[in-house]
């Protein structure tokens, strides 16, 4: 399936969704270098982060086939009753990560957008039941 270009029809404003990226992008920028570099995938690498409160993230690197969802089964099981047990699954289509929704209940935005795939940039936000993801690269 080729991902989705931005005629995607764009979602309502989420105030909720927009605080958590908004507090994601402050806990960065306060945390210590040494916790940041933690945090950040290293050069060449790429990264989905995660706020999980209002001073802490938790990230993970991409790898093909990245599952997130509720099920202890995903790669990054997300204690979150909005997501469906296989929420959204990331993948590498020649080169490039790509994010695909697992035919989820609730649907994955992207930047905003309800997606069923589409190619990921760095900095893109990517909102999946009540949580909020940002895909990073370097």
């Amino acid at each position: 399936m080729r991902p989705q270009t931005d005629q995607t029809p764009t979602a309502a404003p989420d105030a909720a969704a927009d605080a958590t990226f908004e507090r994601l992008r402050r806990v960065l920028l306060a945390v210590s270098d040494a916790r940041r570099r933690a945090i950040l995938p290293p050069e060449g690498s790429a990264a989905l982060i995660r706020c999980c409160g209002t001073d802490a993230c938790e990230a993970r690197p991409v790898a093909d086939g990245l599952t997130v969802g509720r099920s202890p089964e995903c790669a990054w099981p997300v204690d979150d009753a909005q997501l469906s047990r296989q929420h959204f699954r990331i993948r590498n289509e020649s080169g490039q990560w790509a994010l695909n929704d697992c035919a989820s209940k609730n649907g994955t935005f992207v930047n905003g957008r309800r997606i069923a795939s589409r190619l990921l940039a760095d900095g893109g936000r990517i909102e999946a039941g009540a949580s909020v993801f940002v895909y990073t690269a370097k």
